[in-house]
């Protein structure tokens, strides 16, 4: 069905006073036309949103249309008092991508544009399509000003985290028999996961571990357990997912569910 689902792609930006993240988080109301409130809790995920720092977030809203949405409700969890936290916003963009259609909803700022306080805990920012619409200009200018539709990114860095040699394992089963599989994509990502949520250098070394070594043997003990472990989601993803269809979907529950993923 057309346009039966949107992808908000979120972007804030903090100003001179950061958002401290554990209790104190901020959360993302969208107001329907139809008076309904869909809440996505903890977009920051309870990690830190530091001072002068660009934040991203991606949620999914399904059966619904950009045109369903009224605007959208940011609301703080500050506790205030003695010692509590305050958060600067100095920006906030957000985009409803339907169809693959990037839509700009919302695009404010200011210095800040929003002082969150526990006794300012939320702000609506509503959402005008002839004030974010090009709809004004020519045909030709319009699709060369339409904007491409905003990287959805976590704080994992690849460059940073990641491993340094290539991915060129075989796999031996039996040894002495010439009987091998390639690759170990899944063990060598969750064990950079392993490393990122524990706050571990990533090994520097830029030559595959030898066949036996400690990190090789790792690296194909995460494999196999990247199997194992999620026989379930492996069988959805490929019962459900026709032509990637849930592909976003399930990025989304990622994000939702995975602390590493701040």
């Amino acid at each position: 069905m057309a346009d039966a689902q949107v992808i908000l792609s979120i972007e804030m930006n903090t100003g001179s006073d950061d958002l401290r993240g554990g209790n104190d988080n901020v959360n993302l109301i969208v107001i329907m036309k139809s008076g309904a409130l869909i809440r996505f809790n903890n977009l920051n995920l309870s990690s830190r949103l530091a001072d002068n720092s660009t934040y991203k977030n991606t949620q999914i809203l399904t059966y619904y249309k950009v045109a369903d949405i009224s605007g959208f409700r940011l609301q703080t969890t500050l506790g205030g008092g003695m010692g509590g936290d305050n958060w600067n916003l100095n920006r906030l963009t957000i985009y409803g991508i339907a169809n693959n259609v990037p839509t700009k909803m919302i695009d404010v700022s200011g210095n800040p544009l929003f002082r969150f306080t526990g006794d300012q805990k939320e702000k609506d920012f509503m959402y005008t399509p002839a004030a974010t619409s090009t709809s004004t200009s020519t045909s030709t200018s319009t699709s060369a000003s339409t904007p491409s539709a905003p990287a959805v990114m976590t704080r994992f860095n690849p460059d940073v985290h990641g491993f340094k040699f290539i991915n060129q394992f075989k796999n031996i089963f039996v040894s002495g028999i010439d009987w091998f599989t390639g690759g170990l994509c899944g063990g060598m990502s969750y064990a950079a996961l392993d490393y990122y949520k524990t706050g571990k250098k990533i090994p520097q070394q830029s030559y595959m571990p030898a066949e036996g070594m400690p990190l090789q043997s790792y690296l194909y003990d995460r494999q196999v357990n990247s199997i194992t472990a999620n026989v379930d989601r492996w069988a959805e993803l490929g019962a459900t997912n026709l032509f990637g269809a849930r592909n976003r979907e399930f990025f989304n529950w990622g994000l939702q569910n995975d602390s590493w993923a701040g």
